[in-house]
């Protein structure tokens, strides 16, 4: 599960940079993490939250950032 996400945030990241504002992209990563954390609350254990809202961290801010 972790694996799949970490490509899916990595692919859409990339899209979301290719045609959006940075405006556009700050919102998109803040709505992604907000949704991430609901779903965790939701759906997943804990301890999983803390590694789902690292994954969208790494993916859409950090990697960005480089």
């Amino acid at each position: 599960m972790m694996a799949a996400t970490t490509q899916f945030f990595h692919e859409q990241s990339k899209r979301w940079r290719e045609s959006q504002t940075c405006y556009e992209y700050v919102l998109n990563t803040q709505h992604a993490l907000s949704k991430e954390s609901n779903n965790a609350d939701t759906f997943l254990q804990v301890h999983t939250k803390r590694k789902i809202i690292e994954i969208v961290l790494t993916e859409c801010v950090r990697n960005f950032a480089k």
